[in-house]
């Protein structure tokens, strides 16, 4: 680690505070795109990164582009067309030879506004989804260790992104990686921030992508961790966030989240559920290793893993509307749901938070893995069993897709 950042390493809790409040408040109305809240968010994004002395990575660090979206109303269905931003800013690297590469800090922002047009896991709340976990935290920590790294003058270039419109299918981050300047400095490496204000009791850390550069996991593992964090690392370059279109363009990528709980997209989560304390631990932690990511000579090497192709994300055509232990806290047979989402398959055949999958159809479950290989098989209307440990009962649902 730099000796800058040794030294000016602070307790972040105040400043985290302070992002998230703003960011997860009543103003910004859930950070829906294309709405008054998106947009101020956008703009505080950018003045806090121009403030640490990033300039804009092209225009004025703004990046403008569209969507449309369908929705059924009655017998028609109606079209639209949104639009909305990424934030993008630039720190120069001070080596001649290194500023020609990059790295991509990167932390989607928006979230769900009221949730009038999906997404909510309580689908009758259309209160403000103030998404502070998701994804406030990760703009927070993307901020302040963008303001670290511009103090330390990093010899590689760093681009810092918030991406838009991400809970509508990583749109922002899409058009983020297909829109690239040849001009610009060649990214060599994306590491992405998305819900890590929820540092549990077992202080789990999960890292996506460790697989995907030569020497990723022997880094996280030589990094400094005097708070203990339980790291759960995973090879796997795709996920549900924004790193998956820099991973299907063969750049290599490392996904920090400390996991999805039970006020994941619901209106619970705000501002004060977030665990500041953990946030500070897992922050230190990032710090280091992306300071040594920036600050190293050697290039990070993509490596393709398995059978995952280069150019697209796994697809699922059902869904059993889960949410599995995505940190591997649940240590023992099969794989937890840790959430069920009401009125989806799993509810309506008797799923019960917490319960452990062991079997779907007649494929063993031992891990998240098995489950999502099995979920990627299955089409819908089809009825399947599964056999489900409920406490000390063993009980077979049959779920309807």
């Amino acid at each position: 680690m730099s000796a800058f950042i040794l030294q000016s390493v602070q307790a972040q809790e105040a400043t985290f505070r302070k992002h998230i409040h703003y960011l997860a408040s009543d103003a910004l109305g859930g950070r829906f795109p294309g709405t008054t809240g998106d947009t101020l968010a956008v703009h505080y994004i950018r003045e806090m990164l121009a403030s640490y002395g990033y300039k804009p990575m092209t225009d004025d660090g703004l990046q403008s582009f569209s969507y449309t979206f369908a929705l059924k109303q009655d017998s028609c269905t109606v079209r639209d067309t949104v639009w909305t931003f990424n934030v993008a800013m630039m720190l120069e690297g001070s080596d001649p030879e290194l500023k020609k590469e990059c790295l991509v800090l990167g932390a989607h922002y928006d979230h769900l506004g009221r949730a009038t047009l999906g997404g909510s896991r309580m689908p009758n709340a259309h209160a403000i989804h103030y998404g502070a976990d998701d994804n406030a935290s990760g703009v927070a920590m993307m901020l302040e260790i963008a303001q670290q790294l511009a103090a330390a003058k990093p010899i590689r270039t760093i681009i810092v992104a918030s991406f838009g419109a991400e809970e509508q299918g990583i749109i922002g981050s899409k058009y983020f990686v297909n829109h690239f300047p040849d001009s610009l400095p060649k990214p060599v490496l994306m590491v992405n921030l998305d819900m890590v204000g929820r540092l549990n009791e077992k202080r789990a850390l999960e890292i996506n992508g460790t697989g995907t550069f030569s020497g990723a996991e022997d880094l996280l593992n030589a990094t400094p961790n005097p708070d203990s964090l339980h790291l759960t690392m995973i090879k796997g370059g795709f996920g549900p966030s924004d790193h998956t279109a820099f991973y299907g363009n063969n750049i290599p990528v490392l996904f920090f989240t400390t996991g999805v709980h039970y006020d994941y997209h619901t209106p619970e989560d705000n501002a004060d559920k977030i665990n500041y304390s953990g946030m500070e631990i897992v922050f230190n932690y990032i710090l280091h290793i992306v300071d040594t990511l920036i600050n190293t000579s050697t290039t990070p090497e993509y490596q393709k893993i398995g059978s995952e192709s280069s150019t697209q994300s796994p697809k699922f055509k059902v869904t059993f509307g889960i949410i599995p232990d995505f940190n591997n806290v649940y240590e023992g047979e099969g794989m937890r749901a840790d959430f069920v989402t009401a009125g989806k398959p799993a509810d309506k055949a008797g799923m019960k938070n917490g319960d452990i999958i062991l079997q779907i159809g007649d494929k063993q479950i031992d891990n998240i893995q098995d489950y999502m290989e099995r979920l990627s098989e299955l089409l819908v209307g089809e009825k399947i069993y599964v056999k489900i440990k409920r406490e000390t009962e063993i009980l077979t649902l049959t779920i309807d897709l």
